[in-house]
């Protein structure tokens, strides 16, 4: 990859967190003051208007704490499916909640990748990691479809045969995407 590189790790799991790093310097991450912060996760809201918890808190009649807790616990993948916090779940059971939940996951994700491209002015390297990103086949194709713009291809036999590190862009692309489980 070489020292003067523009990555973007993706650690997608119950957790999710994505970054981009710079000649080998982290300059920008998803992660904020808190876990919140960044795309939703498995039970996490991710990124959400500060006013819904003032809104919640009246609604619901519950007070700070108890909101906290419920975009610690009960928001996220399980919030928007009201079915599972395990995207492998929410995947193999299709219907118009959980397909939303994958849905806006995947969006969020894009979104980050795409704000990254443009901090680093392109990519050179994308990483996937995390229970997600390397046990899942089908997300990671349909993540990096949505990717296509940027100039990714994916070599399918590779992209369906992860067991350990390894290359899942063709020769052609003009991204390297490589999926490393994470322990």
């Amino acid at each position: 990859i070489g020292e003067k590189s523009k990555i973007v790790t993706c650690l997608l799991g119950s957790d999710t967190c994505i970054s981009a790093i710079k000649d080998g310097k982290c300059i920008d991450t998803s992660m904020g003051f808190s876990m919140l912060d960044g795309p939703m996760m498995g039970t996490k809201s991710g990124s959400i208007d500060p006013t819904i918890v003032t809104y919640i808190m009246e609604k619901e009649g519950k007070n700070a704490l108890e909101v906290l807790g419920d975009l610690n616990t009960q928001s996220g993948l399980l919030g928007l499916s009201e079915f599972s916090s395990k995207l492998s779940d929410i995947i193999d059971n299709p219907n118009e909640k959980t397909n939303l939940a994958k849905d806006i996951y995947i969006r969020q994700i894009v979104n980050y990748i795409a704000n990254y491209y443009m901090l680093l002015d392109g990519i050179d390297v994308i990483v996937l990691s995390g229970n997600i990103g390397t046990n899942n086949i089908d997300f990671r194709r349909e993540l990096l479809f949505k990717l296509e713009i940027l100039g990714i291809k994916i070599d399918t036999d590779k992209n369906n045969n992860v067991d350990e590190l390894i290359k899942i862009s063709s020769e052609d692309s003009k991204i390297q995407v490589y999926v490393i489980p994470s322990e």
